[in-house]
C-alpha cells in the first residue's frame, strides 16, 4: 500500500512564502521611529527574551499552530480515504519497514 503526501513540495513553498510576505510587507511600510537614537539602552537585567514572550509563542502559538498542522493532515488525507483510525499504527501494520 503506497502512502500519499498529504501536501507536494511545491504547495509546501507556496505555503511557506506566502505565510513569509504579509510580515515582510508589513515591515517594508512600517513607520520609521522619530526618537530611536535619543532613547536610552535597556537595562542590563532586561531581556530580550522573557517568560511571557516564551511562554506566548510556544505555550499560545505553538498548540495552535500544531492542532492547525494535524487538522489539515487529517482532512487532506481523509480525502485520499485513509481515515483517522486506519492510520494509526500504519507504518508497523502495512509492512513498511522491511522484513
Amino acid at each position: 500500500m503506497q502512502i500519499p503526501l498529504p501536501l507536494s513540495n511545491i504547495f509546501m513553498l507556496v505555503i511557506c512564502v506566502g505565510t513569509d510576505i504579509l510580515p515582510a510587507i508589513s515591515l517594508a511600510y512600517e513607520e520609521s521611529e522619530v526618537d530611536i537614537m535619543t532613547r536610552k539602552p535597556r537595562k542590563v537585567d532586561e531581556h530580550l527574551v522573557s517568560v511571557k514572550l516564551l511562554v506566548h509563542a510556544y505555550g499560545q502559538m505553538g498548540e495552535i499552530a500544531t492542532a492547525a498542522g494535524f487538522f489539515s493532515f487529517f482532512v487532506t488525507m481523509y480525502s485520499y480515504g485513509f481515515t483517522v483510525p486506519s492510520m494509526i499504527g500504519i507504518i508497523t501494520i502495512q509492512g513498511y519497514l522491511p522484513a
